[in-house]
């Protein structure tokens, strides 16, 4: 389990642990408490005064379930330990010559899959789930359908192949209507099951029509910042610093008229501002723009032919963004704040550990068990030596860690599963960084249990100590 805080859809849950005032509302982020129905049953995880939700069990199919939109226009509980593999019914494979019995290669190290789901991707984010059907046996063949024709793939491996039953009906999962609450500035989005069973989703700008996600911008300022697609910003400056319109086509996504500006930053998440479109919303072809150049990160002139396009000229609305604190309030060692993830620009909800006075989210730890240990970016850990048995670690940043703050001081670095090893098997080591960063000629990197190899240059690296696991709190997995 990589990390319950970032995995779940609901986040921190306080439940009888957090202190407020009459006088000092809850922070607009802290959410609904999640509340257990008739058969959705809530588990949680519990300690230092907190309490999280990490799925419903639903007692009627036993098994764990988190609520995500259906096909059927139905927010449902639907089951976690699934896989999903595709779009739809166009690119199954089969296991019988009739090409009837549907089939799925999950891969070499596939675990014991219970589910395989399906979602429909249009380009413009994730859909709805289409279909969850069970898996069944191991496939000894694999064909594929050509109108009605049925062919043997003979190349393909099999390993990790498996046929699947028959598709689930969407009616034997419980569902949910999604109810939205004024919570100050920021709406709060609630999926509240026909057993009585509730449980937090997200959060919403009714201003702006958008579902929000809260980071800190680049003025330092935690802001619940509006979902946008990714569209082609056009800027007046030849340093991409001043975002002045947008290009859109009629193949553009539906969006709500919101966009975010991450100037040269491409490869991260955060916005840097976020614009609306201006009243004056077309814009003349014969204008003159700069473009952000993803692969040699400069900006240069605009030149794509506008036919087929409409220009729509933007006004910045960042400051009218709803903002809030990022610690809440509570009476253990555990308070709930937003906290910085490790992949993402997006704040995960988990805690502060006033004790040590570091934020974290609970994750298995290196003594397997499930601490709340220290967020930091994602690292890989490096060896001075050849042969990697130095005790002077070396740790570098991963992932999109160049848009992290690499001036933390904490680094963690996830492990496992091994082949065929559950996802819970996966531990996080943390590590204290020392505050120098440079870069070295060459160093060793574990490329496996017992094999090192050799790596030259290695940039942006500190001296890595790892921290004890007991010295963060433990929680405990709970069922209500």
């Amino acid at each position: 389990m990589r990390g319950v805080a970032s995995a779940i859809l609901c986040g921190v849950v306080v439940v009888g642990c957090s202190s407020t005032s009459p006088d000092e509302p809850a922070p607009s982020w802290a959410g609904t408490p999640a509340v257990s129905g008739s058969r959705l049953r809530a588990r949680y995880v519990t300690g230092g005064g907190a309490r999280e939700l990490v799925a419903f069990f639903d007692t009627a199919r036993n098994e764990e379930c988190t609520f995500q939109a259906a096909a059927d226009g139905t927010m449902r509980c639907l089951p976690s330990a699934v896989t999903s593999v595709g779009t739809g019914a166009s690119g199954w494979a089969f296991s019988d010559a009739e090409c009837r019995q549907r089939a799925v290669v999950l891969g070499a190290c596939a675990r014991e899959t219970k589910y395989v789901a399906t979602t429909r991707l249009d380009g413009c984010g994730d859909g709805p789930v289409t279909s969850i059907r069970p898996v069944l046996t191991p496939a000894t063949s694999m064909y594929t359908a050509n109108g009605s024709t049925c062919t043997i793939q003979p190349a393909i491996s099999l390993q990790g192949a498996f046929t699947l039953g028959d598709e689930i009906p969407f009616s034997q999962f419980v569902d949910a209507e999604v109810a939205t609450f004024a919570a100050g500035d920021v709406a709060e989005r609630v999926a509240v099951a026909s057993d009585g069973a509730r449980q937090h989703l997200g959060f919403r700008i009714d201003s702006l029509d958008a579902d929000c996600t809260f980071q800190v911008m680049a003025d330092g300022v935690t802001r619940c910042v509006p979902t946008a697609f990714s569209v082609q910003l056009l800027y007046a400056d030849s340093a991409c610093t001043k975002a002045v319109a947008v290009l859109e086509s009629s193949t553009s996504c539906p969006s709500t008229r919101v966009f975010r500006d991450r100037g040269l930053d491409l490869a991260c998440d955060g916005a840097r501002a976020i614009f609306g479109v201006a009243p004056e919303t077309d814009g003349p072809a014969e204008e003159s723009f700069f473009v952000p150049n993803s692969s040699s990160m400069t900006c240069t002139t605009f030149n794509t032919r506008f036919s087929g396009h409409t220009v729509r000229h933007l006004t910045n609305i960042t400051a009218s963004l709803p903002s809030a604190a990022r610690r809440g309030v509570g009476e253990g060692r555990l308070v709930p704040a937003l906290v910085e993830g490790a992949r993402s620009a997006d704040l995960v909800r988990g805690y502060h550990d006033v004790e040590r006075s570091v934020d974290c989210t609970f994750t298995r730890a290196a003594d397997g068990k499930l601490r709340c240990l220290p967020t930091g970016p994602e690292a890989r850990l490096f060896f001075a030596d050849p042969s990697c048995r130095s005790p002077g670690r070396l740790a570098a940043f991963t992932g999109s860690a160049s848009c992290a703050d690499s001036g933390g001081s904490n680094a963690r670095v996830t492990s496992g599963p091994s082949c065929g090893e559950p996802p819970e098997s996966a531990v996080t080591r943390v590590y204290a960084l020392g505050s120098e960063r440079r870069n070295v000629v060459d160093a060793s990197l574990e490329t496996s249990p017992g094999r090192c190899a050799r790596v030259a240059g290695v940039n942006g690296v500190a001296d890595a100590f790892e921290l004890d696991p007991a010295l963060f709190v433990e929680g405990t997995i709970v069922t209500e």
